[in-house]
């Protein structure tokens, strides 16, 4: 009784895996529904059987990817041994071995000329994110290492500030350029969240694994 279910499952989830592919090396905006149709040898009803639109496909799919990384995220935050600078350093990913969904949603936002794709992907980290991001940061604050006023805010803000330093759509950086963007974008963050400089030092270290 279950198989047909698990079969439109699996379906839809092969349908957002593929337009996603899709979206990422062809562009949001020049992939239609036929490409995601023949790239899947799928019927135009069987498509839109499971979602009524493009737009709904890369809603569907982002979030998709950013709620699988919220439940492992939310496993770290509720890991009473990790301090809040230790989980700090996973949700806003310059802890990319221990984040097994980090390279997909990196490979989202190193693309080119998606402006749709990285705005729905920004948009969805606001909600999905904002509130690890602010649990992290009261965590902190009641450790006495963080002094922040704004936690919430401060969240939404570094949100917005790292999806758009990571965005080759918007930003494009040579490497030196890069790596001055990552040095200020640690100071900000650190004014922001009220530590020690040098405290994100791990900001910078991050620079350096991405080169090798």
């Amino acid at each position: 009784m279950n198989h047909p279910r698990k079969n439109a499952i699996v379906r839809k989830q092969e349908i957002m895996e593929t337009a996603l592919k899709l979206f990422i090396s062809k562009g949001y905006e020049k992939t239609s529904t036929n490409d995601i149709i023949e790239e899947l040898n799928l019927s135009r009803g069987g498509l839109y059987h499971h979602f009524s639109s493009k737009e709904e496909i890369l809603d569907t799919a982002i979030t998709t990817l950013l709620r699988s990384e919220k439940e492992r995220v939310e496993s770290v935050i509720s890991n009473k041994k990790l301090s809040a600078i230790d989980k700090l350093k996973i949700v806003i990913g310059f802890d990319s071995s221990s984040q097994p969904m980090f390279n997909n949603i990196m490979a989202l936002a190193h693309t080119k000329d998606n402006p749709t794709l990285i705005t729905t992907l920004l948009k969805k980290k606001l909600e999905i994110i904002t509130p690890l991001f602010t649990n992290i940061i009261k965590q902190g604050i009641n450790e006495g290492t963080f002094n922040c006023k704004y936690p919430h805010e401060v969240s939404k803000i570094s949100i917005i500030l790292s999806t758009i330093l990571f965005t080759d759509t918007i930003i494009q950086m040579s490497i030196y350029e890069y790596e001055k963007m990552i040095k200020t974008f640690q100071m900000i963050s650190e004014l922001m969240i009220g530590v020690e400089p040098g405290t994100f030092d791990f900001m910078n270290q991050s620079i350096h694994i991405e080169n090798l």
